[in-house]
């Protein structure tokens, strides 16, 4: 099973690259062609002669499809070598050109010669592609026909009618014979014992036996307390994490059901070693025994070390003790049943056993494991709970990586009881095969399924830990925002990993052969075609990975420009990031057509189709395109570069970044502002910093009349050469700008070599001026305006007041 998997795991990252390498580097010479097609034929012919005979043997089908895989290999080789050579042979026939017509003037004789040779061969490497291509096809119709015949001789097994158990014909035949079948049993031993020579009784190695025995359970003994003492539960230990928890189950489950299992393991190597000298008979009943004994120990010991009903803190799932109690004692249920089953089909005669005996077994062991699955599934086992009365700590919530499960769980037991109960029902009509079918790959497959959920939680809490070692932060140096990507990466791969190996090992328990399941996997990923296009999966995993890789080497350089070349040179940062935008667009162009190739696509044909689409595409995106041309011309004539400070309609800040479509802007305000690239060349654009960053500064104020005007210049002069950002050239200066209503109004410009700074440097000389002018007793005044009144003021009073009740009014 071991090597199935990992075969198939190799097949799944493997396959497909066949057309691209295997094919061209297969182990061994290619035979002759002509040889290669009679075996072919022969093997073919032989092939069908099986597939249509009405009783096929299951281990001569799997030899026939053995055969059938070669063929297809070696035809793939032949058609990916006629290919490559047909390839050569346009390449000479584009250079010879085309041949002279009737009127022309003859080509040379050597020119001719060439001519015709390639002729030929391309006819002959033609009829070879197409030889190979129609054997491939004939394979896979035989393989399709033999995996069909397998597959009805197997539904026609499992719905094989068994006398009913509850005739009373069955039992009377039954029960006599289960009698006897424990006889046998009992009497086995004796039997052996009895049959042997003195000679042979004096040379059991019973002493070595007994010294084996003591040993392994003394190093069992002392890896437990080992395990237990340094990695167990500490119940001093407050809310441990999950990891800690996780660690602690592990080391549970180890000394408490991994090392006593492991004993047993080596009593059945022991028992089955060529010197141990005892009958087949024997060896098959110790050795079920113990397989009978591991399942169960495993069975009280795993769950319990997972739900911890009589430690809340250190519970994996969120269940609370009661339920916890209960599910584990329906698991030790099932794995009683599965262990007795697994005992009596190994150490019992059930190839000779009656068809009433058969039918009355399966009914009661199947009915007892599928009440046993019916209970393990009710709904009240899996809800969480609170701590229950009594309990000091908490049950722990499930977390984050668990969440999917609980999820998906629910609907898992709805199948899984469904299942149960056909199966009970088919056991009761007869359909004994069908309902061990059903109940004993449930009771595998769920523990297959539990194991890969542990194995789940341990690599996950691995890799977490992994990335947040000292090698990693430390030695290696990696950022915090890199070793989140590779964590959750490698993450990502062992999830994968566990379903591939979820899918290799359960997926045949169900009766899928293996070999079957391997086809299904090659043709999902050698692909199909779509005209003269052929999709494959495993190439367009290729190109798809080929585009990341470039496009992370595009990032990398792009960061090495922003950081470490681009900071060296006298460029602005506007023609930095134009330059860096550039070259993260070329980058991502250079990885699409890479990416493209790789996967297979004929790039003339891809031109073709986007020619084809491309009026369509040009109405229905043209704004995305205008846009997209838009931002290039941005790049090239920079109106406007990233750090600009400029107004754009209502809008006014720091340009941030020129995208393909629209550039971002930021307020003052922090606010960010998408404006289409379209819509900056289509507007007017005021850009303070487009050429410089030189601007200026403009200072309005206003002085009472009678000021001393002279004084106002000299102040406002004095003020602006006092300040650090004023450039001395060109030289400050004050206008006189207007008699005001209320004030005689001066204008003070000066310039500054930044114009981010004009607002603070605006304010700054505000400050400055004030202060000057309360020095100097020049006052800014309010403003003011003089009313005139009438002398008939009073009778216009709208309110009818006379002149003397305002007075009094006033008073």
């Amino acid at each position: 099973m071991i090597l199935r998997i990992l075969y198939f795991l190799g097949l799944l990252l493997f396959a497909g690259m066949e057309s691209r390498v295997a094919v061209a580097q297969a182990s061994g010479p290619m035979p002759s062609y002509s040889r290669a097609v009679k075996d072919w034929t022969w093997t073919f012919k032989q092939v069908a002669a099986f597939a249509r005979h009405p009783d096929m043997d299951p281990a001569l089908a799997e030899e026939q499809l053995e055969k059938l895989s070669e063929i297809k290999d070696l035809a793939t080789r032949f058609l990916a070598d006629g290919n490559a050579r047909l390839k050569t042979l346009k390449r000479v026939a584009d250079a010879l050109g085309p041949a002279p017509g009737e009127d022309a003037e003859p080509e040379p004789v050597v020119l001719a010669a060439k001519r015709k040779k390639n002729s030929v061969e391309t006819a002959f490497y033609h009829a070879r592609i197409v030889e190979a291509a129609l054997a491939i096809a004939r394979a896979d119709e035989l393989e399709f026909k033999i995996l069909s015949r397998r597959r009805e001789a197997q539904i026609d097994t499992l719905f094989q009618r068994y006398p009913s158990p509850f005739l009373p014909s069955t039992m009377q035949v039954a029960i006599p014979e289960l009698l006897a079948e424990f006889r046998s049993l009992g009497y086995l031993p004796f039997t052996w014992w009895d049959d042997l020579t003195p000679g042979q009784r004096q040379d059991i190695p019973l002493g070595y036996f007994f010294i084996v025995i003591v040993a392994a359970g003394f190093l069992g003994w002392a890896g437990r307390n080992f395990l237990l003492r340094n990695f167990g539960r500490d119940l001093n230990l407050a809310n441990p994490g999950y990891g800690r928890r996780l660690l602690a189950a592990i080391a549970e489950g180890l000394a408490r059901g991994i090392i006593p299992a492991l004993v047993l393991a080596g009593i059945m190597w022991h028992v089955s070693s060529p010197g141990a000298m005892i009958r087949s008979e024997i060896v098959d009943v110790i050795v079920a025994l113990c397989m009978g004994l591991i399942v169960v120990i495993l069975a009280v010991v795993l769950p319990r070390s997972v739900l911890a009903p009589s430690s809340p803190d250190w519970r994996l799932s969120p269940v609370g003790a009661a339920q916890g109690h209960a599910i584990c004692r329906r698991i030790i249920w099932l794995a009683c049943i599965f262990s007795f089953d697994l005992f009596a089909r190994i150490a019992g005669n059930t190839g000779a056993s009656s068809p009433e005996l058969v039918s009355l077994y399966t009914m009661v062991s199947n009915s007892l494991g599928g009440a046993g699955l019916l209970l393990l599934t009710r709904g009240v086992l899996w809800q969480q709970q609170g701590p229950e009365e009594g309990e000091s700590g908490s049950v722990p919530p499930a977390s984050d990586i668990d969440k999917p499960w609980y999820s998906f769980w629910p609907s898992l037991r709805v199948l899984i009881a469904l299942t149960s109960v056909i199966g009970i029902a088919a056991a009761a009509v007869g359909y004994s095969l069908l309902s061990h079918y059903l109940i004993k790959n449930l009771i595998i497959s769920g523990l297959i399924i539990g194991g890969l959920f542990l194995s789940r939680g341990l690599l996950r809490e691995v890799i977490g830990y992994a990335t947040r070692a000292h090698w990693a932060t430390v030695t290696l140096g990696l950022a915090h925002r890199t070793r989140l990507r590779i964590k959750f990466w490698a993450r990502l791969a062992v999830e994968i990993l566990l379903v591939v190996f979820g899918i290799a090992t359960i997926v045949p328990q169900w009766g899928v052969p293996f070999h079957e399941l391997l086809l299904w996997l090659a043709k999902i990923l050698q692909g199909f075609n779509v005209g003269s296009i052929r999709i494959s999966i495993v190439d367009i995993a290729i190109g798809i990975g080929v585009f990341l890789i470039g496009l992370s080497a595009t990032r990398m350089l792009q960061r090495t420009l922003n950081e470490q070349v681009l900071p060296n040179t006298q460029l602005d940062t506007g023609v930095q990031d134009s330059l860096s935008s550039g070259f993260g667009y070329v980058g991502l162009v250079i990885a699409g057509a890479l990416a493209v190739s790789v996967a297979g696509f004929d790039l003339s044909n891809i031109a073709l189709i986007a020619g084809a689409l491309s009026v369509g595409i040009g109405f229905g995106l043209q704004n995305v395109v205008n846009n997209f041309v838009s931002g290039i011309i941005l790049l090239i004539e920079r109106p406007v570069k990233v750090g600009d400070w400029v107004v754009i309609g209502g809008n006014e800040g720091l340009i941030r970044r020129i995208n393909v479509r629209a550039t971002e802007i930021q307020t003052f305000q922090r606010a960010s502002v998408i404006i289409p690239n379209a819509d900056i060349l289509s507007s007017a654009v005021t850009n303070w910093t487009h050429k410089d960053r030189q601007g200026r500064v403009e200072i309005t104020v206003g002085v009472a009349y009678g000021s001393d005007t002279a004084l106002v210049e000299k102040i406002l002069l004095e003020c602006a050469a006092e300040h650090q950002s004023v450039q001395d050239y060109p030289a400050p200066f004050v206008l006189f700008q207007d008699f005001g209503a209320s004030s005689l109004d001066f204008d003070l410009r000066c310039y500054t070599a930044d114009v981010n700074s004009r607002i603070r440097i605006a304010s700054n000389l505000r400050f400055a001026i004030d202060q000057r002018f309360r020095e100097e007793g020049i006052v800014i005044p309010f403003p003011q305006r003089v009313v005139h009144l009438p002398d008939n003021a009073a009778d216009m009073a709208p309110n009818g007041d006379t002149a003397s009740d305002r007075d009094t009014d006033k008073q």
